[in-house]
């Protein structure tokens, strides 16, 4: 998480594949995949406000300064930034960033047999036909960062409407009956039309890496800490506004993980817990928020 970055190309390039896999197999957990790098390290790598992305990012981004979190004995090295081109490394992941979204939207809808799937949720509208008949349907949602998923469905024929249960929900509400298939809410439709509302119950998850260091997720997304920085704004280009960026930490603290609840403050997607100072030998009150909405940020957390 803090020593291995992530160049854009390779996510926009896994996501497609694990969206085609999810296409060609039928197997819902290449859609979680989907979902947790399109919404976490994809979002996470774009700046949350400015025309620009990050060539290569970590998750724990402790700087943003052309190296890897600060190392910048190799004077190449130029990704760990921000920049609307990219052009003093490779103009490749600033356009591939922008095909990444696109791939997402593809796949959101899928065919099998005589079914219609939602398969990757978001506000979205299909219209097919199945069995020789026109189908609309309309995917009303403010998803990953609510969870409520509403489907209005104008039909010439009875289908079923498949849904893709996320790996993260283990409560589910919904007023209209359904089956549960192979990680899938499956629908029963009659010719006509329709409105089916499910509501996906999320909750704040402990999660543990590869390295055995603690993270938390909320639904579908990943929490981070965020860091002020200092913004330094490097080279400039022709259109106002655009500009290469860097950051370094106003103060640099690496917290650690102290078994203590994250808790959410109100209705907002801003959550607290206390996690360990190691500088102070105390715990503090730490803010955490979707890793996409950060720039500079610690993801995971060593036990205390």
């Amino acid at each position: 998480a803090t020593s291995r970055g992530y160049e854009y190309c390779s996510l926009h390039e896994l996501l497609h594949s694990y969206a085609s896999l999810y296409a060609k197999t039928g197997s819902k957990e290449y859609g979680d995949k989907v979902e947790h790098l399109f919404f976490n390290a994809a979002q996470g790598a774009r700046h949350p406000e400015a025309s620009c992305i990050a060539y290569l990012k970590s998750d724990n981004s402790y700087e943003m300064t052309g190296g890897l979190n600060g190392n910048n004995t190799d004077a190449t090295q130029t990704r760990y930034k921000y920049s609307p081109v990219h052009q003093d490394a490779a103009v490749c992941c600033v356009p591939n960033a922008g095909r990444i979204a696109p791939y997402y939207v593809q796949y959101m809808w899928l065919k099998e047999g005589t079914d219609l799937v939602a398969s990757l949720l978001g506000p979205s509208e299909v219209s097919t036909t199945l069995n020789g008949k026109k189908v609309s349907v309309t995917e009303t949602t403010e998803y990953p960062y609510r969870h409520t998923v509403t489907f209005s469905v104008a039909s010439e024929t009875d289908f079923k409407l498949k849904v893709r249960k996320p790996e993260w929900a283990s409560k589910i509400k919904s007023g209209d009956k359904y089956q549960e298939e192979n990680g899938f809410l499956v629908f029963s439709i009659k010719e006509g039309t329709k409105t089916i509302k499910v509501d996906f119950v999320p909750e704040v998850k402990l999660q543990k890496d590869v390295n055995g260091e603690a993270y938390f997720t909320y639904g579908g997304l990943v929490l981070a800490h965020a860091i002020k920085a200092h913004e330094a704004k490097t080279k400039f280009f022709p259109l106002p506004g655009y500009s290469d960026l860097k950051y370094t930490p106003q103060q640099k603290v690496v917290y650690q993980y102290a078994g203590e609840k994250v808790k959410q403050k109100g209705n907002k997607l801003i959550f607290e817990t206390k996690l360990f100072n190691p500088a102070t030998g105390k715990k503090e009150t730490v803010t955490l928020q979707p890793m996409g909405e950060t720039i500079l940020r610690q993801v995971t957390f060593k036990d205390k």
